[in-house]
């Protein structure tokens, strides 16, 4: 007889998931949730606040002394959805007095991060474009790696509340020297850093081509400042990727109010 699987979904009045037993929304029913509102973080603020004004309810009647706690209520139902309410607002707490250059936004968006996604960032610069993936984030991880030391006291602080949860992990140096071995990424991308078409990168597409999963991406953005340099880079780039072990390549490019934006991708052979 085949087995039964139980969806991640709550037992009321109790409030624990069906499926694990855990207090509800238990981290697949976040995960889960996260993916279903990817396009529409209001739209999943709003939901958990219903279902939070009814877990109230239930847990009262079940328990009216001393009642639920409310701020360990907010922390379970509403705090991990924030920075995904923050990021479709006007205002984000971790972009404060800074506006979030449109490669970066435009590069995030192409990696189409899921929750549970294992990304490497070479080259972070201030983290702003960590910011941008640890709010797509729920139980996965982006380490991000610069050779500038006040680049990464920067992006560290840009991101105090995604590393303190385990989201964020910064490294000081080149990506040769970054100690990465025996990591396994899904995503690894690069915004603006020349190193990949300005000499033979042989050495580095060997070691990143070690750390991807088999089913992983690595991508290389760029905004050049002149339109011959899209030019040259679409023709050097997918060549210099295939050479190097990543036969299955993509070029996307997009023209916007503030330049050329170009996307090399390519996938392990």
């Amino acid at each position: 007889m085949p087995s039964v699987v139980r969806p991640h979904l709550p037992q009321r009045p109790i409030w624990l998931c069906r499926a694990c037993a855990r207090p509800w929304p238990c981290p697949v029913a976040r995960s889960r949730l996260a993916v279903e509102y990817s396009a529409d973080p209001v739209a999943l603020h709003v939901y958990l606040a219903t279902v939070l004004q009814d877990a109230v309810d239930d847990l009262y009647r079940l328990n009216p002394e001393p009642g639920p706690d409310p701020a360990a209520m907010y922390a379970r139902f509403l705090a991990w959805a924030a920075p995904r309410l923050r990021l479709a607002g006007s205002y984000s707490p971790v972009m404060a007095g800074s506006a979030v250059p449109e490669r970066l936004r435009w590069a995030v968006d192409l990696l189409k991060v899921a929750p549970g996604d294992h990304l490497l960032e070479i080259g972070c610069g201030n983290g702003i474009a960590v910011s941008l993936v640890c709010d797509r984030l729920v139980g996965g991880r982006i380490v991000a790696i610069d050779r500038s030391p006040a680049a990464i006291r920067q992006a560290e602080r840009r991101n105090r509340e995604h590393t303190a949860a385990g989201r964020a992990v910064f490294r000081l140096g080149s990506l040769e020297e970054s100690d990465l071995d025996g990591e396994c990424f899904d995503k690894i991308f690069a915004v603006d850093v020349n190193l990949f078409w300005t000499r033979s990168p042989g050495t580095e597409l060997a070691l990143l081509r070690r750390l991807l999963r088999p089913t992983g991406g690595l991508y290389l953005c760029y905004q050049p400042p002149q339109a011959t340099r899209v030019a040259e880079l679409v023709q050097r780039l997918p060549a210099t990727l295939s050479a190097h072990g990543f036969p299955t390549t993509a070029v996307t490019s997009a023209t916007t109010r503030t330049g050329s934006l170009l996307c090399v991708s390519g996938r392990p052979g």
